[in-house]
């Protein structure tokens, strides 16, 4: 299974690049969720403030570890839908 790690600087903050980022990681993984059988993006953040980050687009927290979070492809779609 193939895995993308997306990361920013703590210097980067407040430039919205962590948003760009994930929003093209998003487009470009639902693109091909259905050729890889994708159903959710899983993701783990690295602290708190990570996880308010990813809380604001939709992610939600897994049972095993509040930092490890996961987004539906399907709201994925209705984020994007024109």
């Amino acid at each position: 299974m193939g895995e993308w790690n997306l990361q920013r600087y703590r210097d980067d903050r407040g430039k919205r690049l962590g948003e760009t980022l994930l929003f093209h990681a998003l487009q470009n993984g639902l693109a091909l969720s259905d050729k890889l059988g994708a159903f959710i993006v899983d993701v783990w953040a690295i602290d708190d403030e990570a996880r308010a980050f990813f809380g604001k687009y939709g992610f939600l927290s897994l049972e095993d570890d509040s930092h490890h979070l996961y987004l539906p492809t399907a709201t994925i779609a209705t984020m994007f839908q024109s």
